[in-house]
């Protein structure tokens, strides 16, 4: 017990000078305490609980969040739209789509810790009437799997080649077809963006959605990393020919710029985001 009070003790005095340095440097942006916690305002209108361990959108970070991205679906999400949130974490995206007046946001975001967040920050914002969450991961069949769980943003399904996280916290979570929970939880006339973060299994979620994306051809805003495809077998190459076969472009989104896409080889080598559009929405960027 006596070990405990002494780690809190040190804790907050570390918190307390993380805080002290950001309002040196004249970074400290503004916030609110309530009995939940400490609520830090973003640059688009809503604010997100300060949970003191995943680096983003926190005290010593700028309060926009993947700025290119950011901007694009600010640019792209129209009002009445359906938005889908894929690895949804703490909700930023879906609160952020959810200012352009959105008919529904759904966000879906498996680890039950980060869900939470997710649920408080919905729930803050007083958004709950738009953005739906949802507990779960999606794939292509219903299942079960671990999930990596101290990582944050980060985290992520496990695979078999991960030595670098064998020792971290997991927990079990649920995974199932978008297809599927669509027509038994959520029968929709429209989707018309995805959001897609889910660290290396982008391609089992497109096997298990290939009915939605072939029915109303939203735009889809993915990371495509090959090193983390590589983890769950499957390839770059193999993400891009699903897209091609349905009938998408792409734009590369850089750190700086949005540009059409030309080689994904090439493109892969430079950027991690990308955008998938087809001729019946073009992109504004």
């Amino acid at each position: 017990m006596r070990l405990v009070r002494r780690w809190k003790k040190r804790w907050r005095r570390f918190l307390f000078e993380q805080l002290a340095s950001t309002v040196r440097r004249g970074e400290l942006r503004p916030f609110k305490v309530d009995p939940e916690g400490v609520w830090f305002e973003t640059a688009h209108g809503f604010a997100v609980l300060c949970n003191f361990e995943d680096h983003i959108l926190e005290l010593d970070v700028h309060p926009v969040w993947e700025e290119m991205e950011t901007t694009f679906i600010s640019n792209n999400v129209r009002a009445g739209d359906v938005f889908l949130d894929v690895g949804a974490y703490i909700g930023h995206f879906s609160m952020l789509a959810a200012q352009h007046q959105p008919a529904r946001v759904l966000a879906f975001e498996p680890v039950p810790g980060t869900f939470d967040l997710l649920v408080r920050n919905i729930r803050h914002n007083k958004l709950g009437d738009i953005i739906e969450p949802v507990n779960m991961a999606l794939g292509s069949r219903d299942r079960t799997a671990k999930s990596v769980c101290a990582l944050g943003p980060k985290n992520h399904l496990e695979h078999t080649l991960d030595d670098d996280h064998a020792d971290l916290a997991t927990v079990e979570v649920r995974i199932g077809p978008l297809d599927g929970w669509l027509k038994d939880h959520a029968p929709l006339d429209r989707v018309d963006f995805i959001q897609v973060d889910i660290e290396g299994y982008e391609h089992e979620f497109l096997r298990g959605a290939r009915q939605t994306i072939h029915s109303f051809r939203p735009m889809v805003l993915m990371e495509v990393e090959e090193y983390r495809l590589a983890k769950f077998a499957v390839t770059a190459e193999e993400v891009f020919g699903f897209m091609k076969e349905a009938g998408y472009e792409y734009l590369r989104v850089g750190p700086d710029e949005i540009v059409r896409g030309t080689c994904p080889e090439k493109d892969l080598s430079i950027t991690r985001s990308f955008v998938f559009y087809t001729a019946q929405r073009h992109p504004v960027y």
